[in-house]
């Protein structure tokens, strides 16, 4: 079963290598596919915090998790890249994202007006504006 020989493979190789965010990251995913997300949830703050680019880092984990269906989970690293990257433009759209994920369709326009305040170009933010203000939720 390939989550759990994951886990102790990854597990082995950070004991030796303890500051790899990738590593970190992949054992995250492996313990969420091991049906242990509590752990994985931590593992993937740890990879954040390990990680050159921590808004980047954490708005793919909240894609992630949004893409598991983990709404709540995606809605704390969203907001976690938004606090490592306030002027990050995309970290505003991936919490607009999993916001109208979540039908709080006033609170995802607002992200998504900060998106597009940050970086005006976001095509991907301004059509997820467009479909929230017309009531539209994404599916993840």
């Amino acid at each position: 079963h390939w989550p759990g020989q994951a886990v102790r493979v990854y597990r082995s190789y950070l004991a030796v290598r303890p500051g790899d965010s990738d590593a970190t990251a992949t054992l995250a995913v492996a313990l969420y596919e091991n049906h242990e997300p509590e752990e994985s949830y931590a593992t993937f703050a740890r990879a954040i915090s390990l990680d050159a680019n921590p808004d980047i880092f954490a708005l793919n984990v909240a894609r992630f998790l949004l893409s598991k269906n983990e709404k709540s989970a995606a809605e704390t690293f969203a907001r976690r890249a938004v606090v490592l990257g306030p002027n990050n433009g995309r970290a505003h759209e991936v919490l607009g994202l999993v916001l109208a994920a979540q039908a709080r369709l006033p609170d995802a326009e607002a992200a998504l007006l900060q998106a597009l305040r940050l970086e005006p170009r976001l095509a991907s933010a301004s059509q997820l504006l467009e479909n929230v203000r017309t009531g539209l939720r994404p599916q993840p």
